[in-house]
């Protein structure tokens, strides 16, 4: 009799440990299939969520920030024009700068429709002065007529140009918080002359972008760069960034953007070695706009002739609906891995002499 309660004892003990290693399966299924299965069932590495960018609730500026009002920019925009555009709120000051209210402008009136080629001709804000922060403090820059350049017009209105010159040779610039709507440009930097450092570093995060013809254009000579968490819709070019190649070596970081344009999604073009991380970013074509170019891209990567970008890391993106996934041109040196594509018609399109290591990538994603 003894004996057979053992066995029961034993038999008890045994299914209660079933059922806590059934358990323990359950909760770790991927893990004890690779292990059972061996190497070869590892599946591609899931892509976290892009985070939206979330536009705080406007609130008083911070102690010791200059505020900008509707008041201030109309009163500058309007008094007359400087020797290439028509100028907005001149930041000259390093410092804090805050919106303080909605600023918005009718890019219909006169003023803005004498458009010439390469020059914005319409600017609200212009940073002029190294070591400044712009807080659009949740607030917004509208222009009521929309883009010209969306229109099918030409245009170059701009509502944010931080410009680079002898006085200003290396300036730091970010741009935060806030909603940019209705531009030919959103967000500018350029060097006044190819020979001068222009801006140094910069930096854009938590800004919404809307049916603007081109959200970010940075043209650089010194370039770090952090663009992250922004959100770009419903315009025809996402980012494009263009070294003018003075200096040696860049580093670039965007990461954690969510990109839907009807042409180009992201443009880097470098003439010297840079750093490139792209990273948990989704780039889709808007299909509801028609394209203006012939071929469209998620992803553009340009080199130099003999030098160019030779460090750049695509990893964990979603590309969707583009003709052309990522396409790199002269001497570019990239590895893409762990991305995920949806209605690609070529994922990767790489020309001699730049390379792209294709690892462990989706390019045939049922859902993206």
């Amino acid at each position: 009799m003894k004996k057979r309660l053992k066995q029961v004892h034993y038999i008890a003990l045994v299914l209660l440990f079933a059922v806590i290693a059934g358990m323990v399966l359950i909760e770790n299924e991927n893990f004890v299939g690779q292990a059972l299965k061996g190497p070869l069932s590892i599946r591609p590495a899931v892509i976290p969520a892009v985070k939206t960018p979330a536009i705080a609730t406007p609130k008083p500026c911070p102690a010791g920030s200059v505020e900008i009002t509707q008041e201030d920019v109309d009163n500058a925009l309007f008094q007359g024009h400087g020797l290439n555009f028509y100028q907005g709120y001149i930041i000259n000051q390093p410092g804090e700068y805050c919106l303080t209210e909605n600023i918005i402008v009718d890019g219909s009136r006169k003023l803005f429709n004498s458009y010439r080629p390469g020059i914005p001709y319409g600017v609200l804000i212009i940073i002029a002065s190294s070591d400044v922060n712009l807080n659009l403090n949740g607030y917004s820059i509208i222009n009521t007529a929309g883009s010209q350049q969306l229109q099918g017009k030409e245009g170059q209105m701009w509502a944010i140009y931080a410009r680079g010159d002898s006085n200003n040779p290396s300036g730091d610039v970010t741009v935060r918080n806030g909603l940019i709507r209705g531009f030919d440009g959103a967000f500018s930097t350029s060097a006044e002359g190819s020979l001068l450092p222009g801006i140094n570093q910069v930096v854009v995060e938590d800004v919404v972008f809307e049916a603007n013809g081109e959200a970010i254009l940075l043209s650089l000579n010194e370039q770090e760069v952090l663009i992250q968490n922004n959100r770009i819709s419903n315009g025809y070019r996402g980012i494009y960034i263009y070294e003018r190649g003075i200096t040696t070596f860049g580093e670039m970081m965007i990461r954690n953007n969510q990109i839907r344009v009807s042409d180009q999604g992201l443009m880097i073009t470098a003439t010297t070695p840079n750093k490139v991380r792209i990273l948990n970013n989704e780039i889709r074509r808007d299909l509801q706009r028609k394209s203006i170019n012939r071929v469209t891209y998620a992803l553009i990567l340009s080199g130099g002739r003999s030098t160019g970008i030779v460090d750049a890391e695509i990893e964990e993106n979603i590309l969707a609906d583009f003709q052309t996934g990522i396409n790199a041109i002269n001497f570019v040196t990239a590895g893409a891995r762990n991305n995920r594509g949806c209605g690609l018609d070529l994922p990767i399109d790489a020309r001699y002499p730049a390379r792209i290591g294709d690892i462990n990538n989706n390019w045939n994603a049922q859902n993206c």
